[in-house]
């Protein structure tokens, strides 16, 4: 089972892959979860938006600059506060 080590997080609905990985990016890098340089798992549906469709594992290694963008920080911030 991939559950030891998981932290599941929701984020906002996203138009592609590349925003998946942006928003996945800055929220673990936003709550310390990981680090530049880390290698992360993402979990997501596709098509996007339909529920239950969960098929796509992505693992993306953080980029060496440990800053996400304050405006995909502050989306997903958002997302979290309802």
């Amino acid at each position: 089972a991939l559950v030891w080590g998981t932290f599941p997080i929701v984020t906002p609905p996203a138009d592609g892959v590349d925003a998946i990985v942006a928003m996945a990016s800055a929220a673990v890098a936003t709550r310390g979860f990981a680090g530049p340089g880390d290698i992360i798992a993402i979990a997501a549906g596709m098509p996007f938006g339909v529920a239950g469709s969960t098929n796509l594992l992505r693992i993306e290694q953080l980029p060496a600059e440990p800053a996400p963008s304050p405006a995909v920080r502050e989306t997903v911030l958002e997302a979290e506060r309802g």
